[in-house]
């Protein structure tokens, strides 16, 4: 028998010496083997360790630098990959007006450019349950029961929110679930997303929804929220302080109106959500509540910040999975600087006017179309020397 098959067999014979030499040599390639593991695990670990820092110290970077950041990019619309027959174009912004040059228009008499330093992003928060559409049918594309015009002049870094309730009748478009268009209808503004795929293509419905309500406003870029991310996300800040601008029940217990309470995950997203359908109004108080939880969770941020300039980035990817947008890391490094600059003062924002009325089946927000006119042409537009 040569050495070789001395080294690699067991004897038969029960050999203590010839079992030694054979079990040593187990030993030591099973420790090698074992030792090698642990080497390319070790190696896999650093490999993915060193890929993360870089793409952090990348997102450090472009936050840290977003000031230098040229928002322009963000005037150009993004191509989309949304499986879909090609819509209509969206209204014209002097619709129904005389035609005086681009971007112009012509009202009570008085001409105004529209401002070419304006970027302009939608806010949806989704709630992706099965809702009934406008024709009653079931979609499943999901609501967006929150929705918010980011209107941001980047000439001055001023920043103002327009909250869009979600009852607001508003012409949308329609798809079958091969994702063709069918035509028009005017329904519910949050039932635009529930159209589409619950993706992709339910964003850019409810894009040109917001846009065809602001009368043909060009809108480029969006960011949806999950509403089931709220807890997260309120989490990651450490809390969030509410003043209650209505008497509210909050995990049992009764707050009154003007106080101040400080909101856990699951607490805020009862805040946030919480109506009583059955009350015409209710949405409308709900938006106030929305309102507040907004200001409470963006003077965290901003305090968060303070203390740990990175903090945007540790924020986005706790929510990352509750969320989705079409803009580059650089467009949401600027649009944050902006949001922490500007702050969310009363007067930054505004609500699409209008009043509440009982449809058929729904409650209906029919927007005031003058008032409303009036407000785009205030802060998108610049009036014209006489």
């Amino acid at each position: 028998m040569s050495k070789q098959d001395v080294l690699v067999r067991k004897s038969t014979h029960n050999d203590k010496r010839y079992n030694k030499r054979y079990n040593k040599n187990k030993d030591y390639h099973h420790r090698h083997r074992k030792s090698k593991k642990k080497r390319v695990i070790l190696i896999c670990v650093l490999c993915i360790a060193g890929i993360l820092l870089a793409l952090l110290g990348y997102a450090a970077s472009i936050l840290l630098n977003s000031d230098k950041y040229d928002p322009r990019t963000m005037f150009r619309p993004k191509e989309t990959d949304a499986a879909a027959s090609t819509p209509p174009d969206a209204a014209d912004a002097n619709e129904g007006g005389p035609d005086i040059g681009d971007d112009a228009v012509l009202y009570n008499g008085e001409v105004y450019q529209y401002n070419q330093d304006m970027v302009n992003v939608v806010f949806m928060g989704i709630d992706y349950e099965k809702h009934e559409g406008a024709e009653g049918e079931t979609l499943g594309g999901g609501q967006a029961d929150t929705l918010l015009l980011i209107a941001i002049n980047t000439n001055n870094n001023k920043m103002t929110l327009f909250n869009i309730p979600r009852d607001t009748m508003t012409e949308i478009k329609l798809y079958d679930l091969n994702r063709n268009y069918t035509g028009d209808a005017v329904a519910q503004i949050a039932l635009s997303h529930a159209y589409g795929d619950g993706a992709e293509l339910s964003n850019r419905l409810t894009v040109d929804a917001v846009s065809n309500l602001f009368y043909g406003l060009p809108v480029y870029r969006y960011i949806t929220l999950d509403v089931a991310g709220i807890p997260v996300a309120t989490d990651a800040v450490g809390g969030v302080t509410v003043t209650v601008p209505e008497t509210v029940e909050i995990a049992g217990e009764t707050v009154e109106k003007g106080k101040q309470v400080t909101l856990g995950g699951k607490q805020a997203e009862s805040y946030v959500k919480q109506r009583d359908k059955s009350e015409l109004t209710s949405n409308l108080s709900r938006m106030e509540r929305q309102i507040s939880y907004l200001k409470g969770f963006f003077n965290a941020v901003k305090q968060n910040t303070k203390n740990n300039v990175l903090f945007p980035v540790t924020l986005y990817q706790e929510i990352g999975n509750y969320a989705s947008t079409d803009m580059s890391l650089s467009e949401i490094a600027y649009v944050a600087r902006a949001a922490l600059d500007s702050g969310l003062a009363d007067e930054n924002i505004m609500t699409v006017p209008g009043k509440m009325q009982q449809g058929e089946v729904y409650a209906e927000y029919m927007a005031d179309d003058e008032a409303l006119y009036q407000m785009i042409l205030d802060t998108f537009y610049l009036k014209q020397p006489s």
